[in-house]
């Protein structure tokens, strides 16, 4: 732990994750007598919870005067929400992160979550007459989490109060409002304090890597979102220090905005090559394997989890076209099929 700023301590946490293996907790302590803030709550492993509450130890915090602010329910984020909630500490999130069931980020075990997974694969061609082997593999995968309690994708239910863009929370010197940053996912919400100029962006934007910007669900769009939210970043950016929840904190903000929206346009430009190149419509699974390289049923969850995240992205590249007018959407059966118009 260190103190990256007057009275806002950085925690560094690690874990075997196939994706991330580091993420960044954030404490504020308040005033004597007066609340204190942690940004975000780690992995769901043990050595986070171990390392975090020695955090609290150190800086004196007690849970019964703690809130947590989740800025968004990925497993990386939100890992010790329950525990330090079971502990008395007040969690802080937006209602949009659970405005669906299945999420193609996370594993969730509810039966609600199988339904939708269901008409999730459908919406992307992966029927189970057609793909069983893929359809299977799904529902394998997510089932997991059931039967390995530490399953690196799985979110735990915790309590928590429901938070919105506006809100206010102040912290000792701090004064932190609460920002929308959808498009990492539907209600991923950041901190933005004027005075100090200060934004923890969560995972909005990264040094050298293009967050990952992917759905499952028609007409979210998330991408859409996701670049108006660069735009307001790089209009605060010359008073601002832009803290990411992975890696250093950006101070080339103009460059890196540049930098992500060229990624993301690069691959809207293939998947429209690869579109032009159709002898007819296209699934997001038909379209997903030539955009990625990827021809066969995955053999490994590494290589599932590399599909399934260049499917969501895929899926949300085609929506950001779709609301742009220049591929049309056909809804067949509850499979979605994709055209350039």
């Amino acid at each position: 732990m260190q103190e990256k700023l007057p009275n806002v301590y950085e925690i560094t946490l690690s874990s075997k994750f196939t994706g991330m293996s580091q993420t960044k907790v954030f404490l504020i302590p308040g005033k004597k007598g007066e609340r204190s803030l942690m940004i975000d709550a780690g992995f769901r492993n043990a050595d986070s919870r171990i390392i975090l509450d020695n955090a609290l130890k150190t800086v004196g915090i007690h849970c019964s005067n703690l809130d947590i602010f989740i800025s968004h329910k990925h497993s990386d984020h939100c890992g010790q929400a329950k525990y330090f909630a079971d502990k008395g500490a007040n969690v802080f999130m937006s209602p949009h992160e659970e405005t669906h069931a299945y999420n193609c980020m996370c594993c969730n075990v509810h039966g609600q979550a199988v339904d939708e997974l269901e008409q999730v694969l459908n919406y992307m061609g992966i029927t189970i007459n057609k793909q069983p082997e893929l359809w299977n593999l799904y529902h394998d995968f997510n089932n997991k989490a059931s039967e390995e309690k530490n399953w690196l994708l799985m979110t735990d239910d915790f309590p928590y109060y429901k938070t919105y863009e506006g809100q206010l929370f102040s912290y000792g010197d701090y004064v932190l409002k609460v920002i929308s940053l959808k498009g990492h996912t539907m209600g991923q919400i950041g901190l933005f304090d004027s005075e100090h100029g200060i934004l923890f962006c969560a995972d909005q934007m990264m040094k050298g890597m293009a967050p990952f910007i992917g759905t499952s669900y028609p007409n979210e769009h998330l991408l859409s979102s996701y670049l108006d939210s660069l735009e307001w970043i790089r209009m605060h950016s010359g008073c601002c220090l832009i803290i990411p929840s992975h890696g250093r904190e950006i101070a080339d903000v103009a460059w890196t905005v540049d930098w992500i929206r060229r990624s993301y346009m690069e691959k809207i430009q293939r998947i429209i090559e690869i579109l032009e190149n159709a002898k007819g419509k296209m699934t997001v699974k038909d379209i997903t394997y030539q955009f990625s390289g990827m021809n066969q049923v995955p053999k490994n969850d590494r290589e599932f989890i590399r599909l399934r995240t260049a499917m969501a992205v895929v899926f949300s590249c085609l929506e950001y076209l779709n609301d742009q007018g220049r591929v049309l959407r056909l809804d067949e059966n509850k499979i979605l099929y994709w055209t350039k118009i």
